[in-house]
């Protein structure tokens, strides 16, 4: 699998209504719910589970808290756990779509993929649900693993008609234009995919600087590596630049040869025979 996108409640969270007294249980559960939170978002996932325990400890049955512990399990590699409790999370609240969302993703991460289409079709169905660009392109990718690169491509395409900046679905429809040779197509999704929060992401501007190849536009194929070796050294990425540099040397002295053959071969037609 290449990307695949995780999906974490990042939002803080209030556990009732407004206006309506909280007990000290639920004051304490949401302080630690919004600490161990933020703390997934940043990848401390030890601090994250420590403060998520406490919230779970002081409110043991919301459907929120449930998820993003499952997620802190998750992300320190417990597997099981995090199933269990992101099911229990789904059991007390069938309407949570992040913790559905975030099950189908471990079950596309674990190559299980009739459970992981299943959670994200439940998802599909939910119209108030604002991350169902993610989940689109998460089918995508299950199609793409079955190899129904057509049905792939719709769903990647129903993925950017809800949010066109989002780079994992244009790097998926770049490499299906890339090895369907419409490369003009592909250069355009593949820098789309380069942007914003992908900017850091060198498998689109690695992908560029092929597409460039193809089109023989050997001078931008060149910055783009160059980029990458700059950007991605001391990586596999710096590596495989390097190697279609010396790609891209070979490709222009064939090229040179060639031509530097038919000019001679014109020569040879048009030189009177005495």
């Amino acid at each position: 699998m290449k990307i695949i996108s995780l999906l974490v409640i990042l939002t803080a969270f209030f556990s009732c209504a407004s206006g309506e007294r909280q007990t000290p249980e639920q004051k304490k559960a949401n302080i630690f719910f919004n600490q161990g939170t933020q703390e997934l978002q940043r990848g401390e996932y030890t601090k994250a589970l420590t403060h998520l325990l406490k919230a779970n400890k002081y409110n043991p049955d919301d459907s929120k808290i449930l998820n993003n512990l499952g997620m802190a399990y998750y992300f320190k590699d417990a597997q099981a756990k995090a199933i269990i409790l992101i099911k229990r999370s789904i059991k007390l609240d069938p309407t949570n779509s992040d913790a559905i969302n975030n099950l189908g993703t471990i079950y596309l991460r674990a190559n299980d993929l009739k459970k992981a289409e299943a959670m994200y079709k439940k998802v599909i169905k939910d119209l108030t649900y604002e991350f169902q660009f993610r989940t689109y392109y998460n089918l995508g990718i299950i199609e793409r693993e079955k190899n129904h690169i057509k049905k792939a491509f719709g769903y990647f395409k129903k993925s950017l008609q809800l949010e066109k900046a989002y780079c994992p679905s244009n790097f998926e429809l770049g490499k299906i234009y890339y090895n369907s040779k419409k490369y003009s197509k592909a250069l355009e999704r593949f820098k789309n995919a380069s942007y914003g929060k992908c900017y850091n992401d060198p498998d689109p501007v690695y992908y560029q600087a092929l597409t460039h190849i193809k089109l023989d536009q050997f001078a931008l194929a060149k910055e783009k590596l160059e980029d990458l070796i700059s950007r991605f050294s001391l990586t596999k990425y710096e590596t495989m630049a390097r190697s279609q540099l010396r790609n891209i040397k070979s490709l222009q002295q064939r090229e040179y040869l060639e031509n530097q053959s038919q000019l001679f071969s014109k020569r040879k037609i048009l030189t009177p025979d005495f």
